[in-house]
């Protein structure tokens, strides 16, 4: 009687074990779906916000305001508020999509296409830029500062 209660014994603990094992497969398979998930709803939200951003500069006070700037003429005062506002937007905007970059919900060549957007902002100097994420930067995360000030130093501004 013993050895048939060792016997049952060890087959409820081997079922119990393989319980254990595909107890944790499964885990594993529903935290693999839970990362696709994430990854799908960050991308979702980076486009939605995307999206607002363009519509924000399609207005027709931003068009105006942008092609004043490109010939070079005089800002408002409210002219010059508005662009250091967008331009701080921009980069707090810019900090999430590095932050999901270094979480891994974003690949490097999805982070390089950003990274030519934001060396395109860079490019010529622009006072506006420049004040702007001066005046943001202490705000920014340490890691994104580095890489914004690593492609500000590329551009040459002093």
């Amino acid at each position: 009687m013993k050895v048939k209660l060792d016997s049952i014994n060890r087959w409820l603990t081997l079922i119990a074990n393989l319980g254990v094992l595909a107890g944790v497969i499964f885990l594993v398979i529903e935290l693999r779906q839970n990362n696709v998930i994430a990854k799908a709803e960050t991308r979702s939200e980076m486009s939605r916000i995307s999206v607002e951003n363009t519509r924000m500069y399609q207005d027709p006070f931003a068009i105006a305001l942008f092609s004043k700037v490109n010939r070079g003429e005089e800002l408002t005062l409210e002219e010059r508020g508005w662009l250091l506002l967008a331009y701080e937007s921009e980069f707090k905007a810019w900090q999430n999509i590095y932050y999901q970059y270094r979480v891994g919900l974003f690949d490097e060549p999805e982070l390089e296409a950003y990274r030519g957007t934001w060396r395109n902002r860079f490019r010529g100097c622009r006072p506006l830029v420049l004040r702007s994420y001066s005046s943001t930067r202490s705000q920014l995360e340490p890691k994104y500062r580095e890489e914004m000030d690593s492609i500000l130093e590329q551009s040459n501004c002093d």
